[in-house]
């Protein structure tokens, strides 16, 4: 199996391994940590999507079946050790997934950085993205003027599926 038991503080974070291409395979290993560890790990929030539709990655040398947005947020931007849920918690074992939810607060608290993945950039999400970090730059003369393009990119972006998960 591609997963080893875990003691009771301890969970798995990715490490994704270099690619030789932007089509090649995705790899990556499994590292055991414990939250007091000191290791510097970013904790990946993201909506699995139609699981319909599936990518693959290599795990510890054995393939994975994964949602095809997750496939896509690991081949564009997965750098480093990464907590991972669809990969990181050993899916099959209800045991295992029971406590790692239970200890999922601590996980994320320890977490250098929380990413928040919304998808693929489309239907206009570059344009919300800048308009919402530039906001307070933007002269009052010209926000009216850019306040009716912000609201259509906004909503749509607002509308993907990891703002209406719960």
């Amino acid at each position: 199996s591609v997963y080893t038991r875990l003691d009771h503080r301890e969970f798995r974070l990715l490490v994704p391994l270099p690619s030789k291409s932007s089509t090649s395979p995705i790899e990556c290993r499994l590292r055991i940590v414990s939250p007091e560890g000191g290791l510097q790990y970013e904790a990946l929030s993201y909506v699995e999507g139609d699981v319909a539709k599936i990518g693959t990655v290599a795990s510890n040398g054995q393939r994975a079946s994964v949602s095809l947005p997750l496939e896509n947020y690991l081949r564009q931007l997965s750098t480093g050790p990464q907590e991972v849920d669809a990969l990181c918690i050993n899916q099959a074992e209800l045991r295992e997934t029971q406590h790692q939810v239970f200890i999922m607060v601590s996980i994320y608290s320890h977490a250098s950085n929380i990413i928040t993945w919304l998808g693929a950039e489309l239907d206009f999400s570059r344009l919300a993205m800048e308009y919402i970090c530039g906001f307070e730059d933007i002269p009052d003369s010209a926000q009216s003027v850019t306040s009716n393009l912000f609201s259509m990119s906004t909503a749509t972006l607002f509308l993907r599926p990891w703002f209406c998960r719960f």
